[in-house]
């Protein structure tokens, strides 16, 4: 019941009532649960469709096999079924992020990483570097359960399973965001791919053939800059937890929480 808020001369019959006749979806809480919801139940579904496409696989752990034989390397159907979900999820976002998402404090920040994953995705797809894209992909939806399992714990108002779970996801964060894309993806596409498909091959030599991979990097050292950004709120979250403060997402205006909370107020004074 963590999550039904019943305000005086609410019954739960007439929440439930309200709730089927779609007068949830003009709540700020009832749409924070339902946004992070189904975004919880995808990122579980990605990670183990992506570990069903990825775990036989002879690059999910040797990731130079990522460059190997490019550009000739095969994609199987479990691959290509993965790739294009997760392209359609990204598209989904982009589309939701305009018309049904709460409006956070990183919305620009958070569109920025839609349409970079989305041109990512697209790039990596037309030069043949799906391998590389879904170790990034994989490694960020499993981040991504956690940041969402964080959610719902905090808006059913459990504190003490809250602390726990955002231990984990911070672990998990720095270990997926701050290592390992950075020192394995990131380096692997500077160092690596070059070494193994073309030993010429200059990042810094503009007019040296193809230019694509460029703009990947590009995109590549944007998605860390935005990772650091969001580390740096994940700091200030922390911050305050150790101030005494409770655990809150820094990103989220709670205007609107208040504005609804006082329209619940009125009416139950004019039923009264």
């Amino acid at each position: 019941m963590g999550f039904i808020n019943l305000s005086p001369g609410t019954t739960l019959s007439n929440r439930c009532f309200d709730h089927l006749k779609g007068g949830f979806a003009g709540r700020t809480k009832f749409k924070k649960v339902a946004e992070t919801a189904w975004r919880f139940v995808y990122f579980i579904f990605a990670v183990c469709l992506g570990y069903w496409a990825l775990h036989d696989s002879d690059h999910l752990y040797q990731i130079e096999n990522c460059w190997i034989n490019w550009p000739y390397q095969s994609v199987n159907s479990k691959i290509m079924t993965y790739y294009m979900i997760e392209i359609g999820f990204y598209w989904a976002l982009i589309f939701s992020h305009f018309s049904f998402d709460l409006k956070k404090s990183d919305y620009w920040q958070m569109l920025l990483h839609h349409g970079i994953t989305i041109l990512l995705l697209f790039i990596s797809f037309s030069i043949n570097f799906i391998r590389i894209g879904t170790l990034i992909l994989l490694s960020h939806d499993f981040t991504d359960i956690f940041i969402e399992l964080c959610k719902l714990i905090k808006y059913a108002g459990w504190d003490n399973l809250l602390n726990l779970a955002c231990f984990i996801f911070i672990v998990v964060w720095i270990g997926t965001r701050l290592i390992y894309y950075p020192f394995w993806i990131i380096h692997s596409v500077i160092y690596t791919a070059p070494l193994l498909i073309e030993k010429t091959y200059n990042w810094l030599d503009l007019t040296s053939r193809p230019i694509v991979p460029r703009i990947l990097l590009v995109m590549l050292i944007g998605l860390l800059i935005l990772h650091i950004f969001w580390t740096w709120l994940l700091a200030k979250i922390v911050m305050r937890a150790l101030a005494g403060n409770k655990l809150d997402d820094a990103r989220e205006d709670s205007d609107n929480e208040l504005l609804e909370n006082e329209t619940e107020i009125q009416k139950s004074k004019k039923k009264n």
